[in-house]
């Protein structure tokens, strides 16, 4: 989400916001029913304070949860850039029948995710692309093809074919991570969890002033306004890699300009 669709968003929920919270004074400060609220409801300040409470750790929870995602996927594009670069100065030392291929395909890897996996992965639903044929799969197999083939273990000793194996396996299990940290998501139920405390905590601050109308209005206002705003910066963040401070792909154009300096190097 680009910042001119948050702010535009975030105008919309203001306006929303302040809907409710005057139809809410609305409704109850019509003078039949407000004076049936006042008996009954005045002064239930503190039961509404342990509903805010509530709200607040649980929005504090998906917080959490969403940063930690975020930071996940910074770390397995960092992992996964690395083993590239290792399987690439790897690849200069091997027999050229093993190593010129590995050098070829690490490069077409690198630049399909970036160029056919990134795009995908920066939608807002997240990626569709574990095994499409607009991913980096096909290269990646290349890849695996390559390193377990029985033919190369035979040209390669022991401990560099250990070292392939272990690099190769880091680069599938990484894709898979940032693939499906695209997917993530605070589902319905934590969303179902928020959106039921805030109607609590509504309607208990309104019956904690159904005697002062501004005072229910502003509460009112205020507090759909924040709970709405921070639903909606979880929603742009969700995604670490459409998210306001997106996951950067610097660390993989990096390890791809590597690749192609190693192989100018080779010739």
């Amino acid at each position: 989400m680009s910042i001119s669709n948050f702010l535009l968003s975030a105008l919309g929920l203001a306006f929303v916001s302040y809907l409710i919270a005057f139809l809410i004074a609305y409704v109850t400060f019509r003078p039949s029913l407000n004076a049936k609220l006042v008996g009954m409801f005045d002064g239930i300040v503190f039961i509404n304070h342990g509903s805010l409470i509530f709200l607040s750790l649980s929005l504090a929870f998906i917080f959490g949860d969403v940063a930690q995602v975020n930071t996940k996927a910074k770390a397995a594009i960092i992992s996964e850039a690395d083993a590239l670069r290792t399987l690439g100065r790897i690849s200069l030392s091997l027999d050229p029948r093993v190593g010129d291929p590995l050098m070829a395909t690490l490069k077409q890897y690198t630049h399909d995710v970036l160029h056919k996996e990134w795009p995908e992965m920066q939608r807002s639903a997240g990626a569709a692309l574990s095994i499409s044929e607009s991913s980096a799969l096909a290269p990646l197999t290349k890849i695996s093809d390559i390193v377990f083939n029985p033919n190369n273990q035979s040209i390669l000793s022991p401990a560099l074919t250990n070292q392939l194996i272990s690099f190769t396996n880091r680069i599938r299990e990484q894709r898979l991570l940032r693939v499906e940290f695209s997917r993530y998501s605070i589902g319905y139920p934590r969303l179902g969890l928020i959106l039921f405390l805030l109607s609590a905590s509504v309607i208990l601050l309104t019956l904690s002033a159904v005697s002062k109308r501004p005072v229910q209005i502003v509460s009112n206002f205020t507090l759909l306004l924040l709970t709405l705003i921070s639903l909606l910066v979880v929603y742009a963040q969700q995604n670490p890699f459409a998210a306001l401070d997106a996951v950067s792909p610097l660390p993989l154009e990096e390890a791809l300009k590597r690749l192609e300096l190693m192989q100018k190097v080779v010739f």
